[in-house]
């Protein structure tokens, strides 16, 4: 690693770019940062301040400084859009946006945000909707685990309709992401309740689909033996 003093540092953006770039990608991010924040605040805007001022938001990102990284971003965002790394700069917004969010129970709006402007980058840039899906799967794990947690709030107080509630919401809304221990309870709250119709429909349903795991089929075909099929009641 070269150790740079800010007088040793070349005056010229483009070369002083190419240097950060590499310290970059070498994972000196604190020469990095030094180099970057001369091209953005010792120059007057160029062809390399937008390039500069994403990395630099990619910098604290890399470094986990969060906070640091979305006041960056959001700068990128509000004053660079017809830069050629705008659509990477919202993606990455949305990231720090996401990773700024850990306890969706609480506090959801940063979430909200991020699903905005995926939104925005599906729209408008099609080649990074797969970026973007990639990171609106991970959010909605998140609000999967808020249901998750509703419907847990009421399993120990025994409110077994309640707990329903939720886990079928869950089924309707994030059958995608690891239905099988939600699927299984509400089959146990269906028995307990009695509802048979409920039972004959959840085990249609987890046979037909493609999200279950071959152990909670297995159960259902039980179920589906003892409670009978949808044309025997026809």
């Amino acid at each position: 690693m070269i150790i740079f003093l800010l007088f040793d540092l070349p005056n010229d953006p483009k070369t002083l770019y190419e240097l950060a770039l590499s310290e970059f990608n070498n994972k000196n991010y604190k020469q990095a940062e030094k180099i970057l924040k001369r091209i953005i605040y010792s120059f007057s805007p160029n062809e390399w301040t937008d390039k500069a001022q994403f990395y630099l938001a990619l910098l604290y990102y890399e470094r986990k400084n969060y906070e640091l990284a979305k006041i960056e971003a959001e700068f990128f965002v509000n004053n660079f859009k017809y830069s050629e790394f705008y659509p990477r700069g919202l993606i990455l917004l949305a990231k720090i946006y996401y990773k700024l969010s850990p306890n969706p129970h609480k506090d959801i709006s940063e979430l909200n945000k991020a699903i905005e402007i995926l939104n925005r980058v599906k729209t408008l840039y099609p080649s990074y909707s797969q970026s973007a899906d990639s990171i609106m799967f991970l959010i909605r794990k998140k609000f999967a685990q808020k249901i998750l947690i509703s419907a847990n709030v009421y399993r120990n107080i025994e409110k077994p309709k309640s707990e329903a509630i939720y886990l079928e919401y869950y089924l309707n809304n994030y059958i995608d992401i690891e239905p099988d221990s939600v699927a299984y309870r509400l089959l146990e709250i269906y028995e307990t309740l009695n509802e048979k119709e409920k039972i004959i429909n959840l085990t249609e349903l987890i046979l037909k689909g493609d999200n279950f795991s071959s152990w909670v089929k297995k159960i259902a075909l039980e179920k589906r033996d003892k409670y009978g099929y949808r044309s025997d009641r026809r």
